[in-house]
């Protein structure tokens, strides 16, 4: 019997060991994902992608450990970092419809974290997430939900990282079919502290604007800007852009 009751203890207290090594060499990796990922020879690896792909399920354990444990948001971040990672949305030859649900519940529990970077961070990796025809309806849901008629203008103003980051895969003409371009207009009068950045957004395709509608509000929100000029907090030459 004491014999079982030390072997016992002795394979527990290897098993720990065995994970704290593995934990420690998981997180060397993690404070240095960025040097990794900005490798360009790795991004264009098709096999190192489909390696990061592989390791999704994984990521989403952390994700759930670090969250329980301090909810450590460096690290958590390290992982908000892959996943926003554009390399991992341009190989061809991995369909990334096979790992898109689990990406989804990553960047919904990153939502919620605490650290409005790390929510930056996901709005972004469901934009990117949007290029799959399987998962754009859920997605537009949830923002629609927890970002667009939020009562935290803090949420809210997360609409304009996840509309930047559509426009760079989708064209404005789809952005106005789908309503994007209609939920975007509904900021314009949210809140003046958004107006900047927000028109930053507009400038980009207001050339193809037809609605006479929305030319009026925008054109209405430059006097607004006008007066923020003042207070430095945005330029002539940022103005005059939009105009």
């Amino acid at each position: 019997m004491i014999n079982l009751q030390n072997n016992t203890s002795s394979n527990i207290n290897n098993n720990s060991n065995f994970q704290a090594t593995n934990q420690i060499f998981i997180e060397i990796i993690l404070n240095n994902i960025e040097k990794i990922l900005s490798l360009s020879d790795l991004n264009e690896n098709e096999e190192f992608i489909r390696c990061i792909f592989n390791t999704i399920p994984k990521l989403e354990e952390l994700v759930n450990y670090y969250i329980k444990n301090n909810n450590d948001w460096r690290l958590i971040k390290k992982i908000s970092f892959i996943l926003k990672c554009d390399h991992l949305y341009k190989i061809n030859n991995v369909c990334i419809d096979h790992y898109i649900l689990k990406i989804f519940n990553i960047a919904k529990k990153l939502f919620i974290n605490d650290c409005f970077e790390i929510r930056t961070d996901s709005v972004k990796i469901m934009a990117k997430i949007s290029k799959s025809k399987i998962i754009w309806e859920d997605v537009l849901k949830f923002v629609e939900v927890e970002i667009l008629t939020s009562k935290n203008f803090y949420n809210r103003r997360l609409y304009l990282n996840f509309f930047e980051e559509l426009a760079k895969s989708f064209s404005y003409k789809y952005l106005f079919d789908k309503g994007q371009i209609e939920q975007l207009m509904k900021l314009i009068n949210d809140n003046n502290q958004i107006l900047p950045k927000l028109l930053k957004l507009i400038k980009n395709f207001f050339p193809l604007v037809m609605d006479d509608k929305i030319k009026f509000m925008v054109f209405s929100k430059l006097e607004v800007l006008r007066k923020k000029i003042q207070n430095n907090e945005v330029n002539d030459k940022e103005l005059i852009e939009v105009k």
